[in-house]
């Protein structure tokens, strides 16, 4: 008795689509439209206001990922346009004050009692004070 190499199952090859599925493409067509309606300068947050306007049911989130599935986006205002591009090839000025970048090291006395905390003790001294000579 040999095994047969898949398993055997009661299911046809061609599963239904689903309901999420289902909506899915209609709302993708929906948001493709009001999209391309609005010369391609609607984002998600104006997709979606607008498909409320008409009378859509439709989550904000779903939107979103239809619509980031789609590749669709809008407009972006404000971008900053570089007028000046270095040259491979070009030299950094250098250092003229000579700067050094590089951190002393703390204090001993700070080292010591980083720890130590503000409260006061049963004499009424706080522990920063004891430590002085």
């Amino acid at each position: 008795m040999s095994a047969s190499p898949l398993p055997r199952t009661t299911r046809s090859t061609a599963a239904p689509a689903s309901a999420r599925s289902i909506r899915d493409a209609q709302l993708t067509e929906l948001i493709g439209k009001v999209h391309a309606d609005n010369y391609g300068v609607y984002g998600v947050r104006k997709v979606w206001a607008e498909l409320k306007h008409q009378g859509h049911q439709v989550a904000r989130c779903t939107v979103q990922r239809l619509t980031k599935s789609e590749g669709l986006s809008g407009a972006v205002r404000g971008s900053k346009i570089r007028t000046t591009v270095p040259g491979e090839r070009a030299v950094r000025a250098p250092d003229l004050v000579d700067r050094d970048f590089v951190a002393p090291a703390p204090p001993a006395d700070r080292v010591r009692n980083r720890n130590r905390t503000r409260r006061g003790r049963a004499g009424g001294r706080p522990p920063a004070l004891d430590q002085q000579n």
